[in-house]
């Protein structure tokens, strides 16, 4: 999963280099002190989690934890589902067009200019994944927010 990733991304965009191992609930302390380190820390950061539902919980788990972020936003392409940690969402569950996706990622952005803190929800999309890095690169983000990809095992 994490290859997948790499593939599309360049090798230089995470900060960290080791490959990550699944991250479960309930959360060890050393999971605990990895995530908030990279939480608060700029740039891109990958997590890999087993599903969907446990990603949700453990970033929400972060979230509440760290108190510290008041306009947190997620990129979804997996499954429109609302929460009280993040201040925008923008979802795409049918990717078809890559310049319709682009304007719709601009606009989220543009509607959403005090994000302090992004989650993207990796759904083994390379051409979706692609157009939002493309999108967060134009905007400077990876040098002003963390930005957590998410990665799952199912």
């Amino acid at each position: 999963m994490a290859n997948a990733i790499s593939s599309v991304l360049d090798k230089q965009i995470f900060q960290d280099k080791k490959i990550n191992s699944v991250i479960r609930l309930p959360l060890q302390e050393q999971d605990l002190l990895t995530l908030h380190e990279k939480f608060v820390t700029v740039g891109f950061h990958e997590i890999n989690v087993r599903n969907f539902h446990e990603g949700k919980v453990i970033v929400e788990t972060i979230l509440h934890s760290l108190k510290y972020y008041k306009h947190a936003a997620c990129i979804s392409l997996k499954i429109k589902e609302s929460s009280s940690y993040f201040h925008a969402v923008c979802y795409e569950q049918e990717f078809h067009d890559e310049t319709v996706f682009s304007q719709k990622l601009i606009d989220f952005f543009e509607k959403n200019d005090s994000i302090d803190f992004l989650c993207i929800e990796y759904a083994h999309n390379k051409k979706a994944f692609s157009v939002i890095k493309n999108v967060v690169d134009q905007y400077h983000m990876s040098v002003q927010i963390p930005i957590i990809i998410m990665t799952y095992c199912q």
